[in-house]
């Protein structure tokens, strides 16, 4: 299953029997959240391990890299009571997603997280 398949699933249900209107709205979504990963992959390919710091679009296999990171937000959305956005970024740090970054480098990966929370929320 394609990450982008799996995240849709996770978002509206394993056991949604997914019907034809709800079926475009996911594809729009989908499309919507590429078109904001291009956007903003400088922050992207700087802030999440796996990505060439240097590359100006993403390449093969990136976009599983961007979609497992979207998964993990959106799991920490759903699961965590009094979530912050420093929170997210320690999680995202503990489980191996982030490049290493010292102190004063944590404001790309807020950054990314905060617009990941937008886009997954649509605000």
């Amino acid at each position: 299953m394609r990450d982008r398949d799996r995240l849709a699933l996770y978002i509206v249900g394993d056991d949604q029997d997914v019907k034809c209107s709800l079926r475009d709205a996911i594809n729009w979504y989908l499309s919507f959240l590429e078109l904001n990963f291009s956007r903003h992959w400088h922050l992207l390919r700087s802030t999440l391990k796996g990505l060439d710091d240097k590359s100006t679009v993403p390449q093969r296999g990136d976009l599983t890299i961007v979609y497992g990171f979207i998964i993990t937000v959106a799991k920490l959305l759903k699961t965590k009571e009094n979530l912050a956005l420093v929170d997210i970024v320690d999680e995202l740090d503990n489980g191996d997603i982030l490049k290493p970054q010292l102190d004063e480098e944590r404001a790309i990966p807020n950054q990314i997280v905060f617009a990941a929370l937008g886009w997954l929320s649509m605000l």
